[in-house]
């Protein structure tokens, strides 16, 4: 043995290496440990708040959320296709993207002023499953609904000025002007008629008719020639 170095026999020295060895194992599988404990730590906090933002986009029904939470998931083991929060998020958004889509037909219906686009739109909406709830289908009934009233008056107006039945066109001009129909051709035909039905049962009576508004005489002129 000297001052620097330390003289074995052979069956020492190999004693010495075969301690170092597992030595060395030892501390290479706690450095491993640790290692690998920082990675699924760290894994396991990203998994935590993926899992956390895909239950609070789903919560809020926000699909753009929800596209990036669902796109942050596939880092999960198996994708998380084993939750049931997969599944339910999955089917949440297949829903918005069909509720986005009925709210673009909404609108497009909405703008025509159209009853049968309308009218199918929220058929369309009251048939799924649940039923679609927004405040733009009450919009579109409204508006369905007032566009019944129209033709209901339009109609009745047509009819009545066929049969001439003074009263009923009164009623029907009534309530043209409470929905504003004043520019309805239907309209300014029904005023030609009954001021012409009534210009005739005066002369008919014997009654002494002045002379007729050029408005009047325009309309009634304009109601004949359409009707011919």
């Amino acid at each position: 043995m000297g001052k620097t170095k330390v003289f074995l026999k052979n069956h020492a020295a190999q004693a010495l290496d075969v301690l170092r060895e597992e030595a060395f194992i030892v501390q290479a599988v706690k450095v491993q440990a640790r290692a690998r404990t920082y990675v699924m730590v760290r894994k396991f906090k990203s998994w935590h708040g993926t899992i956390t933002a895909l239950k609070e986009a789903v919560g809020a029904r926000s699909e753009p959320d929800l596209v990036k939470a669902m796109d942050l998931l596939n880092k999960l083991p198996n994708g998380g296709k084993h939750l049931p929060l997969f599944n339910e998020a999955n089917t949440l958004l297949v829903r918005l993207t069909e509720e986005k889509k009925l709210l673009e037909m909404l609108d497009a219906a909405i703008a025509s002023r159209s009853k049968e686009p309308i009218l199918s739109a929220v058929n369309a909406a009251k048939g799924m499953a649940p039923p679609f709830e927004h405040p733009r289908i009450g919009e579109a009934e409204a508006l369905l609904a007032e566009i019944e009233k129209l033709e209901k008056v339009c109609s009745g107006l047509r009819k009545a000025c066929k049969d001439r039945d003074l009263a009923a066109i009164d009623t029907l001009l009534a309530e043209a002007e409470v929905l504003n129909m004043a520019e309805y051709e239907e309209v300014k035909q029904a005023e030609a008629a009954a001021a012409q039905t009534k210009v005739g049962t005066k002369e008919k009576t014997g009654t002494k008719v002045g002379k007729m508004p050029s408005r009047t005489r325009s309309k009634i002129a304009r109601a004949w020639t359409t009707r011919s």
